[in-house]
């Protein structure tokens, strides 16, 4: 979700673009629920349907420059950002603050 913050700080001027922020905000929350079920019980089936889905979530071109851009800018870290599935384990933020709450 660190990456969803990046979208979060845009100053959209056009009418539509703050629905596009929200729309993509919403999709990378709901990722992120699903990262940490999977991280519950994690299963072969699981790993490839979030793995298409965190593709799905980056393919999308939202017509608003900035979006697009950070989106951009997260679909470069889809290894490490994934990793995750190959390794349940891993903590959900490296954050010492963040894994206290």
């Amino acid at each position: 979700m660190h990456e969803w913050r990046h979208s979060a700080k845009l100053a959209p001027r056009v009418h539509h673009h703050p629905a596009e922020r929200a729309a993509v905000g919403e999709r990378s929350w709901t990722f992120y629920r699903d990262l940490l079920a999977y991280q519950q019980a994690p299963t072969e089936a699981e790993r490839a349907r979030l793995a298409d889905a965190f593709d799905a979530l980056v393919d999308k071109e939202t017509g608003y420059a900035a979006l697009d851009d950070r989106i951009s800018k997260t679909a470069d870290k889809r290894t490490q950002l994934l990793a995750v599935l190959k390794h349940p384990d891993l903590p959900r933020h490296k954050n010492d603050m963040e894994l206290a709450a």
